[in-house]
């Protein structure tokens, strides 16, 4: 769905994604977002496969949910149950204009209108082996921080860090990094030496007023 360029204003998505693809995910992603899972787009499996969207829960499972927004849209897609060997439960997501009786009843099944979504159907249990749930989640980490950093350094050059991160948790995909990285700005490093004068100062005035003290009780 959407590849990751550091070049671009959003270097979180590349517009190659339908308007009504976007608007299942955002819903979904809102969902899960309630759920306290941590969600990732667009995450390239061992199998090579990629994944709509893909969670890790509170209690470490991981969820895989898959987005159609038409019934061609799922009928092409025959390599599905594939998904299984990468997550311990398998969502379908789409809207109210898909029927919804084409989908699987083996598997869970969303219904997002873009500002929310609603779980109609939980998704079956089949736990990963331990080997696979390590390799999928070192993948999900290392992906999320690439793209974390990317999107920090494309806001400090468009001037945007640290007003808003909405369009770093709805990311997509990611390229290899830059081979040099930009060095902080150096407003993180006053901020970070002005705390430190801070609590200097306190510590030299605690010592001092307990000096003062002693001074006047022993006179």
């Amino acid at each position: 769905m959407t590849i990751l360029s550091i070049h671009g204003d959003n270097p979180l998505a590349d517009g190659r994604q339908s308007e009504r693809a976007m608007k299942v995910r955002r819903g979904v992603q809102r969902l899960l977002m309630e759920l306290r899972h941590a969600a990732l787009p667009e995450l390239t499996l061992a199998s090579g496969r990629r994944a709509d969207l893909i969670s890790l829960s509170p209690k470490g499972e991981i969820w895989i949910i898959e987005i159609k927004t038409s019934i061609e849209d799922f009928r092409v897609d025959r390599k599905w149950p594939e998904y299984r060997l990468h997550c311990d439960r398998l969502f379908f997501a789409t809207h109210a204009q898909v029927p919804l009786d084409i989908f699987p009843e083996e598997c869970g099944l969303m219904l997002s209108d873009g500002y929310g979504a609603h779980m109609l159907r939980d998704a079956p249990e089949h736990r990963l082996p331990p080997s696979t749930r390590r390799s999928v989640t070192q993948a999900f980490a290392c992906i999320a921080a690439q793209r974390l950093t990317l999107a920090e350094w494309a806001a400090d050059r468009n001037g945007e860090l640290g007003q808003s991160i909405s369009d770093i948790v709805s990311g997509g995909g990611t390229r290899a990094l830059p081979r040099f990285a930009p060095h902080p700005p150096p407003a993180y490093f006053g901020a970070r030496f002005a705390r430190m004068r801070c609590k200097v100062r306190r510590c030299m005035f605690s010592r001092r007023a307990v000096s003062e003290t002693l001074r006047s009780h022993i006179s």
